[in-house]
């Protein structure tokens, strides 16, 4: 079956830099604001994973460190759910895929 989603599993996700966070761990939630588009975007424990984890990693990446992450904390971890997460954070506008001059760019910073 042919994804749907707006990426690959060898597309780099990147959070966006202007992005202010406000984790509220007591609420199991994270609320993020969003500043252009002026917007502000309530992650659940799942969402707010799925972008922290979101540091120019391929699509690949992301989806096994989620996947570690859940079942190492005795929970359970299906693709389609890391999937569904990122689609969810492209759609809010909340990451970006990295285009291949941006990932150049960022390998000469280092």
């Amino acid at each position: 079956m042919a994804s749907t989603s707006g990426f690959s599993p060898a597309d780099r996700l990147e959070r966006r830099s202007d992005l202010v966070l406000r984790p509220l761990p007591e609420l199991r939630m994270c609320m993020v604001y969003r500043p252009r588009p002026a917007r502000i975007v309530t992650l659940n424990p799942t969402g707010w994973m799925l972008l922290e984890l979101c540091n120019g990693e391929t699509v690949e990446e992301i989806e096994a460190a989620y996947g570690a992450c859940m079942t190492s904390g005795g929970g359970a971890a299906t693709f389609q759910d890391a999937r569904q997460g990122l689609q969810i954070l492209l759609e809010h506008q909340l990451v970006r895929k990295l285009a291949v001059s941006q990932l150049q760019k960022k390998r000469e910073e280092k």
